[in-house]
């Protein structure tokens, strides 16, 4: 649904659509991306009701071509892009992200690894709601990496991503954004030092309320619900049924927590199923021990890395929150 929103709003900006289909023509020969904020302030105007190019300054693109570490080839790439665009509103911030290892301590005040690949550099970024890229495809389709989701986007919530930055240059990165949104109604979450995780929630439509106000108490706490899946409305064909389940496969793939809310059906075990498989931590809750009574109880309730709560859901959202702080290197 967000995607789609996305990409929608993208093709109605002229100037985004005029650099996707410039990079498109120039056809680099390694992964690239449009990104950060000027994705992001778009989508905000767009549902602010502002004008599309408001508060952008200028358009980041990113790549990724570990060959070709010197900076002039970004400046060779700019100049190239500049070209076939002519007449264009904005400057173009080109960084190649196998070199960014080079200069970072001197802007940053502390050195990094070189980054992998383009995706890890974007996992890095200071504020989940910038850490998106974009790209138009030959096929006409986008390629869209968005590690944290497009919830905040959409929602207008500015979250630090404690992956790499310090407090520090998270309220710097913030402070800029209070300058170009000091209207908008959107949210700024602080940044406390501790761990911000991204999480799901699994369980059964009964339990819906449950669902809710679990994830509003994390959220508070400046976590990340990967996909909130008591919005969608009942599936009523197979085609939504898949939808829906590539959507929380995702959500599942992107989380660093499972919560299951039990009672929890087929569904909720199949994701906790994915979780455990691919190492997740799993944290079960009831208000009732019966779920836990052997009669009642599943094999996997009881395997490595899975954490059975009974009692209130506030204190279980204290007792998480308590154990995945203590984690936290920042």
């Amino acid at each position: 649904m967000y995607e789609d929103k996305l990409i929608e709003t993208l093709n109605k900006s002229k100037s985004m659509s005029s650099i996707l289909r410039a990079l498109m023509q120039l056809d680099p020969p390694f992964e690239y991306y449009v990104g950060a904020r000027s994705v992001t302030n778009t989508i905000w105007n767009e549902i602010s009701g502002y004008p599309m190019e408001y508060g952008i300054s200028d358009i980041d693109i990113i790549y990724y071509d570990k060959y070709n570490i010197d900076a002039h080839n970004e400046i060779k790439l700019k100049k190239e892009l500049e070209r076939i665009l002519g007449d264009f509103s904005f400057k173009l911030d080109v960084k190649n992200q196998a070199r960014v290892h080079f200069w970072y301590e001197s802007k940053f005040g502390f050195p990094i690894k070189p980054y992998m690949s383009i995706e890890t550099a974007i996992d890095s970024w200071p504020t989940t709601v910038a850490a998106i890229g974009v790209r138009l495809e030959h096929n006409g389709l986008y390629s869209i990496y968005s590690p944290y989701g497009l919830n905040d986007l959409f929602s207008m919530v500015v979250r630090p991503n404690k992956l790499l930055v310090t407090q520090e240059i998270y309220e710097s990165k913030s402070t800029k954004w209070k300058k170009v949104a000091i209207i908008r109604d959107y949210t700024l979450v602080i940044h406390r030092g501790g761990a911000s995780m991204n999480f799901y929630i699994a369980s059964s439509f009964q339990n819906i309320q449950q669902v809710r106000e679990l994830a509003k108490l994390l959220k508070q706490k400046g976590w990340n619900h990967t996909y909130d899946w008591t919005e969608n409305q009942k599936a009523e064909s197979y085609e939504c049924l898949a939808e829906i389940g590539k959507k929380e496969m995702k959500a599942v793939s992107e989380s660093e927590l499972l919560i299951v809310i039990l009672p929890a059906g087929k569904g909720s075990h199949i994701e906790m199923g994915l979780a455990l498989a691919l190492g997740k931590s799993i944290y079960l809750f009831s208000t009732y021990k019966s779920s836990y009574n052997f009669d009642q109880t599943s094999t996997f309730y009881h395997v490595d890395g899975v954490n059975r709560y009974v009692g209130d859901l506030s204190s279980f959202a204290q007792s998480i929150l308590a154990e995945n702080v203590k984690s936290s290197s920042i």
